[in-house]
């Protein structure tokens, strides 16, 4: 009976489904790594535009203040033109209002910017994670890969071995049912087997002409010796007949039938004819008679 290994297939695919959940983590992590990049260049362009605002701003300002000193040093020389200062203070108070909202505007643009690399942080701390997963679901998936490798290759190695002790006790078996067949003197009659005495052996069959064990292995058949016995006829009359000797005979008893047969004459085909028959008697009833008057 070959041994039944069962590798880990329900392993394998819960790793396998382990690495496709943990790679769709990783994709959306980097989507998200991507959005927040993409956004962080975005207020860094906002906030040097903002910058740049309060730079220009500052600028004015500075030219502001700079035509403000001139003015009020025109003023003190002109005292008659209240109209002109009034016009430099309001600038100067414009120029205020700009550069203030232009810092409340920058301070949101880099409450913004934190923000952003906060999640640019997060995103980060994700994909490394779900690196990590991934390499640790692919090394899972690798070692259930070499187990079930290793176990084929063990399943395999088994069935050859339980294959060729297969092949070897069939031939054992055949083996030794040749040698009984050879023994008791198996042989083919009648579309049957039997052994030496004529006795049909059960289990065996015929197929095609040829002997099959219990088995089913082909056996070959015991060969019969064969040799002409002179037996006394009517009215004293010798006549030749084939007998058939099965293993067991006395070959005292071949012997004296092949000596007689060479001092009998040939008398024709009438003599051969009964001689035939009482071939076959002697082949039913046995040599055991032949034996008997012998002793």
């Amino acid at each position: 009976m070959v041994t039944k290994i069962k590798p880990s297939h329900l392993s394998i695919s819960r790793y396998n489904d382990d690495l496709k959940a943990e790679q769709a983590k990783l994709a959306t992590a980097q989507k998200t790594l991507d959005d927040a990049n993409t956004a962080l260049a975005k207020a860094n362009d906002k906030l040097n535009a903002k910058k740049q605002i309060v730079d220009n701003a500052q600028t004015m300002l500075k030219a502001d203040n700079d035509k403000l000193g001139q003015l009020q040093t025109a003023l003190s020389d002109l005292q008659n033109a209240p109209e002109k200062l009034t016009t430099a203070k309001q600038a100067v108070a414009d120029a205020q209002a700009k550069l203030t909202t232009a810092q409340n505007e920058l301070a949101t643009a880099t409450n913004k910017l934190n923000e952003l690399k906060q999640t640019a942080v997060t995103a980060q701390a994700n994909v490394d994670e779900a690196n990590q997963k991934l390499a640790t679901a692919t090394k899972n998936q690798q070692v259930a890969q070499q187990v079930l490798t290793q176990a084929k290759d063990e399943l395999t190695t088994l069935q050859q071995k339980e294959a060729l002790a297969k092949q070897v006790a069939e031939q054992q078996a055949k083996l030794a049912a040749q040698n009984k067949a050879k023994s008791n003197g198996y042989h083919i009659e009648n579309n049957q087997v039997v052994d030496s005495q004529g006795n049909t052996v059960q289990g065996w069959t015929v197929k095609n002409g040829q002997m099959l064990d219990p088995n089913g292995a082909i056996i070959k058949q015991a060969i019969p010796k064969t040799v002409n016995a002179a037996v006394s006829g009517a009215k004293g009359e010798n006549t030749n007949s084939a007998v058939v000797l099965t293993p067991g005979s006395r070959s005292a008893v071949q012997t004296q039938v092949a000596n007689k047969n060479a001092q009998l004459p040939q008398t024709g085909n009438a003599d051969s004819a009964l001689a035939l028959a009482v071939g076959s008697l002697l082949a039913m009833f046995g040599i055991g008679a032949l034996r008997k008057r012998k002793y």
